[in-house]
């Protein structure tokens, strides 16, 4: 990949993030959601991007514009998604007899 960097008026960016469409930043970020972190204002200010980013780290909204913060769909997502993670994580510490039972129902 390509590791040069260029700078925008306000942080430095890889050139491979240079002349990448909104649906491409959807893709990247459906894939890795970090990469909402690096992606220009209109891209955090896409419901879907900030979206597919939540769905793999609550934590994402804090890269989201302000007006997507407050979105009532985002929001929910932001709660389905804690949810789905306190799940995950009280099921992995569940003992190991019943993890047969766990594998199944996922």
């Amino acid at each position: 990949t390509n590791t040069t960097t260029t700078t925008t008026t306000s942080k430095t960016l890889p050139i491979s993030h240079l002349g990448m469409d909104l649906l491409e930043w959807r893709q990247a970020i459906a894939r890795d959601w970090r990469k909402i972190r690096d992606a220009p204002l209109k891209v955090r200010g896409d419901k879907d991007a900030v979206i597919a980013a939540i769905r793999q780290r609550p934590e994402a909204l804090a890269y989201a514009v302000d007006d997507v913060r407050c979105d009532t769909d985002v929001l929910n997502e932001v709660l389905r998604a804690g949810q789905r993670e306190t799940v995950s994580r009280r099921e992995l510490s569940q003992p190991r007899e019943e993890t047969p039972e766990l594998i199944e129902r996922w």
